[in-house]
Parts: structure tokens; C-alpha cells; sequence
């Protein structure tokens, strides 16, 4: 199972053989933009796809994100379009999850301020994985993750 938060502060969740693997979203400058590393990206879904891993699931986020300027949202549907592909490209499936679906089933109230939805999602993910070292950039993906490996 593989599990993706695709924004620029996300991560990606993967089985091991010894466990699970965490890693921070690739990401790389471009000019003035940061954008994923594709190439970085790649190599990271091999590996994923190395172990086993098939199937992921990709948080379902949408394009725009409100607040945000037109550059943001164009770099943020990028990062996604190019996560989706490669991980097409390389053989693996993709489940679209929306934030609400994996959220509710965590426990957590979708909705409300944004910052007491996250704190309420990195307590339970780490009450989930206490071996785990969750921060605020692996927080989502690491929900997604024991959502897509409780469902599936």
C-alpha cells in the first residue's frame, strides 16, 4: 500500500518488509517556484513498487485551494498531475480519497479551523504509529494511509 498527501508539505507512506516508510514529498526549485521533483518522484515509487506496493491512495484534494493565488494553484494541480502519472506510468494503481472520507473515518471533524483539524490529526496518527516520528508534513499522509489499510 501506498499512501500520498500530494501537496508541497506532504509525504508519501509505503510497506517495507520491516515496516513502513515514510518520506516527505520530493520537491525541487525551479526559477523562483518550488515543484515536485519528478525524477525524485519516480525513483521513490519504484521503491515503493519494489516492496510489493501496487495500489495507492492518493488524497483527493482538488486543484485550488482557497486563498490561494492563480501561480499556486497551477503549481499545486501540477504536483498532483504528475504524482497521478507516475504513478500510472509505473504500474501502480490509484484510489482518489477524498479529506473528508479519510478524515471521518480517522475520527476527526472535517471542517472547522484548520489548525485544530490538524493537531486532532497528528495526535491520532501518532496514537496509531507510535514507533512513527509524525510531524506536520507527514501528518495527512500517514491518515490516508491507515485509512487505505483499514478499508481496503
Amino acid at each position: 500500500m501506498i499512501a500520498i498527501d500530494p501537496g508541497a508539505q506532504g509525504a508519501i507512506i509505503f510497506d517495507t518488509r520491516d515496516g513502513i516508510e515514510v518520506v516527505r514529498m520530493p520537491m525541487t526549485t525551479r526559477g523562483k517556484k518550488r515543484v515536485l521533483d519528478e525524477d525524485d518522484m519516480i525513483e521513490i515509487v519504484m521503491a515503493a513498487r519494489c516492496e510489493g506496493n501496487l495500489i495507492c491512495a492518493l488524497e483527493d484534494v482538488g486543484v485550488h485551494m482557497a486563498g490561494n493565488n492563480a501561480q499556486s494553484s497551477a503549481t499545486f494541480a501540477y504536483t498532483c498531475g504528475m504524482t497521478y502519472g507516475i504513478l500510472r506510468a509505473c504500474g501502480v494503481g490509484v484510489k482518489l480519497v477524498p479529506p473528508k472520507t479519510w478524515q471521518s473515518w480517522l475520527g476527526i471533524k472535517p471542517g472547522g479551523p484548520k489548525d485544530v483539524r490538524k493537531r486532532a490529526i497528528k495526535a491520532e496518527v501518532q496514537r496509531r504509529f507510535p514507533d512513527v516520528k509524525v510531524i506536520n508534513d507527514t501528518a495527512d499522509a500517514l491518515g490516508i494511509y491507515a485509512y487505505a489499510k483499514g478499508v481496503w
